[in-house]
């Protein structure tokens, strides 16, 4: 849609002509007249536009304008490309829509447990076919999504797709161990989580276990996941033991932390019957 100003005064003049760069002309009744628009353009191209008096004959100044609308909202494909860090999405532009770049966004699942939100975006130049994201965090989940924009505007978001980048061992070691009971023979262990962004996928498990002063792991565990909690049971009477922990993710074992620790006498668990009583 053109607007112009009417000369001043209006004189005789009648109408006008608009002329444009593919060659077309269009006369206008009506000396008053202000705006006229222009039909059967091409999206995305340049036009050089003119106005004239019927009267004087005398033209505007040309206008340039490149005709474009928002582009409509591409599509991702359904089977991103993934690494430990990195995931590629590939996907297709609709046809005829004049695309200068777009917008790349994705946000990590935190259903996982972490509840920090990790999120991010980027802009890139030219139209869009594929884009890799770096820097992500390994074994986590991720919604992405695409807009594409031009001189117009920015156009409507696309489709969204998820991806989970490949696990690796967790890197980080469960937070500090307490004892809960300590008898002759059993300690019970409770520990805290895991640092978020060092769990590097689900955390399945936990490996537990009790070593005397050799090295040699003694005792059996029986570990509760959700509680972050362990019994070890078989242990020796008055023994010192170094109890630790490590978390298990589908990648591997993570690094443990551990405590020391001293299994009761025989004969204060006796003295303690004996109070009970």
């Amino acid at each position: 849609t053109v607007t112009w100003t009417p000369p001043s005064p209006l004189g005789n003049t009648t109408g006008y002509r608009i002329s444009y760069t593919t060659g077309s002309d269009v006369d206008i009744d009506g000396g008053s007249t202000n705006s006229y628009t222009l039909t059967g353009l091409t999206n995305g191209k340049t036009y050089t536009i003119s106005i004239v008096t019927t009267s004087s004959g005398l033209p505007s100044a040309p206008l340039v304008v490149t005709v474009s609308l928002v582009p409509s909202a591409p599509f991702i494909d359904s089977t991103p490309t993934v690494s430990a860090t990195t995931v590629t999405i590939t996907g297709s532009v609709p046809r005829d829509s004049v695309v200068t770049g777009f917008l790349v966004q994705w946000q990590r699942d935190t259903s996982g447990g972490c509840t920090n939100e990790d999120e991010g975006s980027i802009n890139a130049t030219g139209s869009f076919t594929s884009y890799t994201i770096t820097g992500l965090e390994e074994g986590n989940r991720y919604t992405i999504t695409v807009k594409l924009y031009n001189d117009a505007g920015r156009g409507p978001v696309s489709n969204s797709v998820t991806a989970k980048t490949i696990e690796a061992a967790p890197s980080g070691s469960p937070a500090s161990i307490t004892v809960g009971t300590l008898t002759a023979n059993s300690v019970t262990l409770q520990w805290g989580e895991v640092a978020c962004l060092e769990r590097n996928g689900e955390i399945t498990g936990y490996t537990v276990t009790a070593a005397n002063s050799d090295g040699v792991v003694k005792g059996t565990s029986s570990v509760n996941v959700d509680a972050r909690q362990a019994t070890i049971s078989g242990l020796t009477p008055s023994t010192q033991y170094t109890v630790s922990v490590a978390a298990v993710n589908g990648a591997g074992t993570g690094p443990v932390t551990a405590l020391p620790v001293e299994t009761e006498g025989e004969r204060l668990n006796e003295v303690h019957s004996i109070l009970c009583s």
